[in-house]
């Protein structure tokens, strides 16, 4: 498809550097995970269906009207402003419990698995995910001669499994760092607390407050850099590391803007 995916800015800022994932179509590193869904799974006599917590049912809904493909987006109540933004490109969306997360709306997609008139898309077990952040590996390795560390959330996982495999290949001594809410806390976007493609990686994982998360996405946005509330823990993350190792070059990925989540700040 030819659609404005990937060759996002690298933007400094503070002594680290960003890859800024909102340049892509919809505002969101996800735009290059459903782009690699519809060009793997491409089949318009059937419909897409997907859970999501919100970035890749935007990205699907969106890809999916420009392809003429029906969808279906599974996903939590609560995300007001995410659902608004997949139901405006014409999605039909379910939402599962609150409570139940992300759990309760893959029981719901695994009823979709066995029926032939549905293709099921499952971003958690899906090597059609990690696939789609090929792209971002190879415009790391672009603009980066050398790198000592690269901070980013972990939901779905594909982001980091990919990152890790083939990163560690280009740069032997890199640390790839995941981003994970605290225990029993909650940051929109990351820690969706199932298995994941991130299982299959020896993970290095630091643990983020959401009100130290949100505290660092006021920051840079007032600072003029929009990005959402999981980057602003990965900010978080990325800064304390300049601290410690103020010599090291650090690359911290931004997920996704801030349209999304304005509600939580206002």
């Amino acid at each position: 498809m030819n659609v404005l995916i990937g060759n996002t800015r690298v933007i400094e800022y503070k002594g680290i550097y960003i890859k800024y994932e909102p340049d892509n179509l919809t505002g969101s590193i996800k735009d290059r995970a459903a782009l690699s869904f519809m060009e793997n799974l491409k089949d318009l006599n059937k419909t897409f269906v997907c859970a999501t917590g919100g970035n890749l049912g935007i990205s699907l809904s969106r890809l999916c009207k420009l392809n003429k493909q029906k969808l279906i987006v599974i996903m939590p109540q609560g995300n007001d402003e995410k659902r608004k933004l997949i139901e405006k490109d014409g999605t039909v969306v379910l939402e599962t419990s609150k409570e139940e997360g992300m759990k309760g709306t893959l029981k719901i997609l695994k009823t979709y698995r066995l029926n032939k008139e549905y293709v099921y898309i499952n971003q958690f077990t899906s090597l059609y995910n990690p696939l789609g952040y090929i792209s971002l590996c190879k415009e790391i390795v672009k603009s980066f001669k050398h790198l000592d560390y690269v901070v980013l959330g972990i939901g779905s996982g594909g982001t980091f499994y990919t990152i890790n495999r083939v990163l560690k290949k280009c740069y032997p001594k890199i640390k790839v760092i995941g981003v994970l809410p605290d225990k029993e806390e909650y940051i929109e976007g990351i820690g969706a607390n199932i298995l994941n493609h991130s299982s299959k990686i020896k993970n290095d994982i630091i643990y983020i407050k959401r009100k130290e998360a949100i505290e660092k996405t006021k920051e840079i946005n007032e600072d003029g850099i929009p990005v959402g509330i999981s980057s602003g823990a990965c900010l978080k993350v990325s800064l304390d590391l300049k601290k410690e190792h103020p010599n090291s070059v650090i690359l911290m990925i931004a997920h996704d803007g801030i349209d999304r989540y304005r509600d939580i700040f206002e």
